[in-house]
């Protein structure tokens, strides 16, 4: 959905799909691939400037890596999506919903598909304009969403 490319010593360039931006459903997606993407600019593109990578890269992002739990191989990818995610939702204000849903005391963590974690995955989802599904993953991320197992 986005790809950034470094050409050092010039300045990166990113690419949206196009679709992304003409879907008003793909709002939530659009704003966390323009985030992701600025993430590659900001914290990659040094590494490709100082040559600590000195060859052209591309970094391809879809909608699975954008949302992983987990780092996968490709570490680059997976810190802007966390980095995305930070930026799209700071823990400081997250903090705020979620103990306002949850309340103060013994908040974290909540059993993922549980109504209460429904709520609360809305409420973060409404108050920083982003997917429910991101709005999941970040929660997850934080501890405050945990699978059954888990808990």
């Amino acid at each position: 959905m986005g790809v950034t490319f470094f050409d050092p010593p010039g300045k990166p360039e990113v690419r949206i799909a196009r679709a992304l931006y003409e879907d008003s459903k793909g709002v939530h997606r659009c704003r966390f691939t323009l985030a992701h993407e600025y993430i590659h600019v900001h914290v990659h593109n040094p590494l490709y400037q100082k040559g600590a990578i000195v060859r052209r890269q591309e970094q391809h992002c879809t909608g699975d890596e954008t949302l992983a739990l987990r780092p996968r191989v490709d570490w680059m990818e997976w810190q802007a999506s966390y980095a995305a995610g930070a930026l799209r939702m700071p823990i400081s204000r997250l903090k705020l919903v979620a103990e306002a849903c949850l309340g103060k005391i013994n908040v974290a963590p909540v059993p993922v598909e549980s109504p209460r974690a429904t709520d609360l995955k809305q409420r973060v989802s409404e108050a920083f304009f982003v997917s429910a599904e991101a709005a999941r993953v970040r929660l997850t991320q934080l501890g405050y969403l945990a699978n059954q197992s888990a808990i």
